[in-house]
């Protein structure tokens, strides 16, 4: 027997029953949020004010900093926020300034569509079940360390330092990486770690999610080994999903539409790793499509709740692994809200 598995499955088993009691409360409580002042001409006063939040990762750093009262200013990538005067400094010319301003907002007021509702596409399974090709491509090439905790998290790291500064948000790769880096020899708290930075607001899941949907083959080097983790701590679950259905909102085309509608009655696989929601209510807010999945009595090893580990706890998340099949079994219009309910069965 796998002693390492069966630890990690008890504690997580412990840690869910603890946790599900306060989720009640955090998603009732408040956060901290910072933004800073996005439209063209900040200081021009009959310009209407635009407001852009910096990232969790961001606003968790700056928090941090506010709240101990040790520095006036703290540096945020090319910027430095002066807490004091309460404004975004550019590095490269002091004279850039823009104003930066904090608010406490109710967990509940978060409401992300573009994590609950990307418009996923049929894609048909040639019986690659359970398979995501840029994770088999990774787990194929490293061999020597698949499973190895501390050296698949180490090059974790090292390839979102390399993603982030392609994209130019090298300071939040290296917040990310830092995190990473904390647990790599700790094993069981490595998966809690990789789970709740797929959770937070930042590039990290929606690169890795673009990349798994179009088999980005260049990004497995980078991103592989964070996804290996990810799906590993997914299909540790041995306890089944305890829920009858989960929900996705999304904005379908009548294309897409019509590609399920062919679909009904075979097997489609979604690529990415698929955010749902156990609140159908929350799910309806978004899009003209409701996926309704249920998931089968097989489907143990495939999914978890994440809202206890989740920065947004209040979403109820459900995450199932990249590259899962489902059966397509109907498509129905609601002729009064307009909506299309799509139910599929997760294998």
């Amino acid at each position: 027997m796998n002693t390492e598995k069966a630890t990690t499955s008890a504690a997580s088993t412990s840690v869910v029953k603890s946790a599900e009691v306060t989720i009640s409360l955090l998603s009732s409580a408040k956060r901290s949020v910072w933004s800073w002042q996005s439209n063209p001409n900040p200081w021009v006063l009959n310009e209407t004010k635009e407001w852009t939040r910096y990232s969790d990762f961001e606003t968790e750093f700056i928090e941090d900093k506010y709240l101990k009262k040790e520095e006036s200013e703290v540096e945020v990538g090319d910027y430095v926020v002066d807490l004091k005067s309460m404004v975004q400094i550019s590095k490269a010319d002091r004279n850039k300034q823009r104003s930066v301003k904090r608010e406490e907002v109710p967990v509940r007021d978060f409401l992300r569509e573009e994590r609950f509702s990307y418009p996923e596409k049929a894609v048909k399974s040639f019986g690659t079940t359970y398979r995501s090709k840029v994770i088999m491509e990774w787990k194929k090439r490293n061999k020597a360390i698949d499973g190895h905790w501390p050296e698949t998290v180490e090059q974790a790291a090292q390839g979102i330092l390399k993603e982030g500064k392609l994209l130019k948000q090298e300071f939040e790769s290296q917040l990310i990486a830092e995190k990473l880096r904390d647990v790599k020899d700790k094993p069981y708290e490595i998966f809690h770690c990789c789970a709740r930075l797929y959770s937070a607001e930042s590039f990290l899941y929606k690169l890795v999610n673009t990349t798994l949907r179009n088999e980005d083959m260049t990004k497995v080097d980078t991103l592989g080994a964070y996804c290996n983790v990810l799906r590993y701590y997914l299909r540790l679950n041995t306890q089944g999903p305890g829920k009858t259905a989960f929900y996705r909102g999304c904005t379908l085309t009548n294309e897409m539409i019509d590609g399920y509608i062919q679909a009904v009655g075979t097997q489609i696989t979604w690529p990415a790793f698929t955010s749902t929601s156990k609140s159908r209510q929350q799910a309806e807010q978004f899009g003209n499509t409701l996926f309704i999945i249920r998931p089968s009595g097989r489907m143990g090893g495939q999914l978890r709740d994440i809202s206890y580990l989740s920065h947004y706890p209040h979403e109820e998340e459900v995450l199932i692994v990249a590259g899962h099949c489902y059966d397509v079994d109907k498509v129905e219009h609601n002729p009064d809200n307009g909506k299309y309910l799509i139910y599929l069965t997760a294998g």
